[in-house]
């Protein structure tokens, strides 16, 4: 039950991210290398306090970096 949870939260974000991650790109004009930009923060924020994170948040930033990291990916495509 709770494993379900934490995938939920997972998910959750991965796709509010990508959702997110789309609008910029289609409707702004965000570029490729502006996300890349973004993620290497996020690397930076993944780091700082780990420790004393929670679990739900950890998977929270782990499914936003995971959005970035596959949305970029498919954008080099």
């Amino acid at each position: 039950m709770l494993e379900e949870n934490w995938n939920y939260i997972f998910d959750n974000a991965y796709e509010t991210t990508r959702a997110s991650l789309q609008y910029k790109v289609e409707t702004l004009g965000t570029t490729k290398e502006s996300l890349e930009s973004e993620l290497e923060h996020l690397y930076i924020y993944q780091g700082h306090c780990a420790d004393g994170r929670s679990e739900s948040k950890e998977r929270e930033i782990e499914g936003t970096v995971h959005a970035y990291e596959i949305y970029i990916k498919e954008l080099s495509q």
